[in-house]
């Protein structure tokens, strides 16, 4: 309905356009004098919806006007602006969320209608609003609180999201090799035009890496398997590495400085610990730890990460000295729910607290691990966040009795 009374007013407003038009600068029309809807008339009134502001009825006309052309370059150009409209769209942080969810159909929509190495920019925010709706799934599961549906089901978005994401990648590099060339070739008015398009092209290939990395250490997290190797090197095209394995030894660590920059190798450390490279992810999360560059959230999930590493290490007594540092942390303690959940789960899963084979600080330094999980649940209980944390206690309260 809403689209039929847009294009109503599409229509109405349109026959309104052309008669301005047309006074104003001449009659439209064909032999006989009628108006009709050749590419110069559908042009005029793109204009003049551009210039008036009537976003809604140039989406409309652009859209029909892709519709009904046959011709592959006047429909790439219709496609692009279009295209365009609907990014400004997406990227409004103020936009109601009913609305941008038809703004993204209709950039599916849109997509759908063109050649799959064009719209590179529409194509990736559409691929990353998918991965965003589920970019908290590997964590919540990483504590216990996603359940297996939706574990399948975020696994599933991850596992189709990946490969196009590389492809996007893949064809925006190629885009960047052939703009440098042409920059460097062309000395007449078209070089700003190419540097421009420079521009985007390289921000799509960063882009796409660096959602490729963090989508594909999701999705083998998910799914309970190890991280491949183009995720590491879709990170390494953030970090530096120009589609290499990123190597910490030889990291410009400057470049912390950048948000993404620092995501970047917090996905290559959580990477590594999903694949059981505990000692490297060590070191990857100590990188940002210790580096002064670094933003501040960066660092505070690197502590937090670490104490993860010494857990799966079963070394109960790095653990400990971990978790006392997460708890005391200024200006507030770091030791929130999904640390206190951890502890209790991974200190839990390997059996009952007797049993500390294999551990570094034995049954005891496993039981002061359980003490620090459960007296943090406690305390957020008492703070009022009740039930995040009662989940957490549920599956040790069998084994209180037996501390």
């Amino acid at each position: 309905m809403c689209l039929l009374m847009n294009r109503l007013r599409f229509n109405l407003v349109a026959g309104c356009v052309l008669a301005l038009i047309g006074s104003a600068g001449g009659a439209v029309g064909g032999a006989g004098g009628g108006v009709f809807w050749g590419a110069p008339d559908d042009d005029r009134v793109s204009e003049y919806f551009a210039d008036h502001g009537l976003d809604e009825l140039l989406e409309v006309q652009l859209f029909d006007r892709l519709t009904d052309s046959k011709d592959a370059v006047e429909r790439s150009v219709i496609a692009r602006r279009l295209g365009g409209l609907y990014l400004a769209e997406i990227a409004d942080e103020n936009l109601a969320d009913d609305v941008r969810s038809e703004v993204l159909l209709k950039g599916r929509v849109l997509v759908g209608m063109i050649p799959r190495d064009e719209l590179l920019g529409l194509r990736l925010e559409l691929l990353v609003r998918l991965y965003k709706e589920h970019e908290q799934d590997a964590d919540l599961d990483r504590i216990g609180l996603l359940s297996d549906a939706d574990r399948v089901a975020g696994g599933e978005v991850m596992k189709g999201i990946v490969p196009e994401l590389a492809r996007i990648a893949k064809v925006s590099n190629a885009h960047v090799e052939q703009l440098v060339r042409n920059v460097s070739r062309t000395t007449d008015l078209r070089a700003d035009e190419y540097e421009s398009m420079l521009v985007d092209a390289r921000g799509n290939r960063s882009r796409a890496n660096f959602f490729h990395g963090w989508a594909g250490y999701s999705g083998a997290a998910l799914n309970g398997r190890e991280v491949g190797l183009g995720v590491f090197k879709a990170f390494g095209w953030v970090l530096g590495f120009e589609g290499k394995i990123p190597v910490l030894d030889r990291m410009d660590m400057d470049l912390l400085e950048y948000d993404h920059v620092g995501r970047a190798m917090l996905g290559v450390a959580l990477s590594k610990l999903q694949n059981g490279n505990t000692g490297e992810a060590r070191v990857w999360f100590q990188a940002v730890e210790n580096s002064l560059e670094a933003p501040e959230f960066a660092v505070q999930f690197a502590k937090e990460r670490l104490l993860e590493v010494a857990l799966a290490e079963r070394d109960w007594i790095a653990g400990e000295r971990l978790a006392l540092g997460l708890r005391d942390f200024t200006p507030e303690s770091l030791l929130g729910v999904s640390q206190a959940r951890l502890l209790v789960m991974r200190t839990i899963g390997g059996g009952r607290l007797k049993i500390g084979i294999g551990a570094r600080g034995g049954a005891k330094g496993r039981r002061n691990l359980l003490g620090s999980g459960l007296g943090g649940l406690l305390n957020l209980v008492r703070l009022g966040i009740f039930w995040i944390c009662i989940l957490g206690m549920g599956r040790c309260l069998c084994l209180i009795l037996d501390l």
